[in-house]
């Protein structure tokens, strides 16, 4: 047994983890989301195009018709602008650890769309794991007391709702696309770099971030959006997918340690107990939609003719 893949799965869930600490420290630096969309976008897509164009799997690409290209953009404006315009908005709303939680409600939306887009089964213990997963999130919107949610932050909630439902809209669509993943990937963050920069010349710059901004912009994009997902592509090539899949849902509690040591965010055990929820209820929901998918069909009855 090799250990490569298992250090590729490592090594993207500490990255991925790194995405809360990361903007939260920029949202402090008073660098303007705009700014910080534009640049992630931009050195994801450098990224992932040196990587996809070093592996040879840019080549395929020549290959496109107009209605490749338009799936292509389609996918960009939904995965990359929509998502991530989202997520990062969110932080500037909300506490970090709290849009890190609501964000995790993507592998829901993901079984919930997967039902209508590809037809996949869903059981009674399926639907266990959605409402187990949406109490998680009213948990943290809430406070887990019998009250409103703070209205300040509703827009958070709703941008980092929005956000996962973008994703895992993205995720279902993006299976039925014959593509390269790691050359889709990175013409999904051109896309977005794209989107985000012609925004940006049309608005402006106001302030122009600090080098240690720069730094950690490069590594959002670079590492975190860019080679994090190359690393993904590979462990799940050569490791077992199910294995991987499951174990990824570490990432977000990691991320809630990478925020107490990193930004002094408290460990709140209401947090932990709303992410513990989502996550139960997605590791269900996704297994047993795996296992229904994994069922043979019953046979159907040949028709009589008379």
């Amino acid at each position: 047994m090799t250990i490569r893949p298992y250090a590729y799965f490592a090594a993207v869930v500490l990255l991925w983890a790194s995405t809360p600490s990361l903007v939260d420290w920029l949202n402090e630096r008073n660098v303007a989301v705009l700014f910080l969309l534009a640049s992630a976008s931009a050195f994801a897509a450098v990224a992932l195009t040196f990587a996809a164009v070093a592996s040879g799997r840019w080549r395929q690409i020549r290959a496109y018709s107009r209605r490749d290209w338009a799936a292509i953009a389609g996918m960009g404006l939904l995965g990359i602008v929509g998502y991530t315009s989202l997520y990062y908005v969110a932080f500037a709303h909300a506490p970090a650890d709290e849009v890190n939680v609501v964000n995790y409600l993507w592998p829901v939306f993901l079984v919930l769309l997967s039902r209508p887009i590809l037809g996949e089964r869903h059981d009674g213990w399926t639907w266990l794991g959605v409402a187990l997963s949406f109490v998680g999130a009213a948990g943290v919107v809430s406070g887990w007391r019998l009250q409103a949610p703070t209205v300040a932050h509703l827009p958070a909630y709703g941008c980092a709702t929005a956000g996962a439902a973008c994703w895992a809209l993205f995720s279902v669509a993006g299976k039925r696309l014959p593509y390269d993943k790691l050359a889709a990937m990175a013409l999904y963050c051109l896309v977005g770099a794209a989107v985000f920069g012609a925004a940006l010349a049309v608005h402006g710059v106001e302030q122009w971030p600090s080098v240690g901004a720069w730094l950690r912009l490069a590594f959002l994009g670079a590492a975190v959006n860019g080679v994090a997902y190359l690393l993904w592509f590979e462990a799940l090539g050569s490791g077992p997918t199910a294995v991987f899949g499951n174990l990824v849902f570490a990432t977000p509690f990691l991320a809630l340690i990478y925020l107490r040591l990193l930004r002094d965010t408290p460990l709140r055990p209401g947090v932990w107990l709303s992410l513990a929820l989502i996550v139960a209820g997605s590791l269900l929901s996704l297994n047993r939609v795996a296992t229904a998918k994994d069922k043979p069909s019953p046979a159907k009855p040949q028709s009589r003719q008379d």
